[in-house]
């Protein structure tokens, strides 16, 4: 089954989603709020939301960026955008928990 990998920086109030474990080998800015890592073949293998609330581009993931069709549904959980998706709580001991669907693997 494919999974996705969201991090959070709740501090900077930033986000990294992970779509695939290869290796990057280019970063193309997308725009103000989001860059997007590609691999040696041009493939989305990771997004970085410079703003936590930044709206995922999942058109632009599908048609310029070929995102591997396994994760596309996943990508469609989390639309329009990472903070609308998870609840982040953090506790008085400075730890912080996400709460997402099941089939998504939180690194916060």
């Amino acid at each position: 089954m494919p999974s996705i990998t969201i991090e959070v920086d709740t501090v900077l109030d930033t986000a990294y989603i992970r779509l695939a474990e290869s290796p990057v080998a280019r970063t193309v800015e997308h725009n103000e709020e989001i860059n997007i890592d590609l691999d040696s073949f041009n493939v989305a293998i990771g997004i970085e939301l410079l703003a936590e609330g930044a709206p995922v581009p999942f058109t632009d993931l599908v048609e310029r960026y070929h995102v591997h069709t396994d994760v596309v549904e996943l990508l469609r959980l989390i639309r329009p955008d990472v903070a609308s998706y998870l609840e982040l709580t953090k506790g008085n001991d400075g730890t912080t928990r996400a709460h997402a669907a099941d089939h998504l693997e939180i690194v916060a």
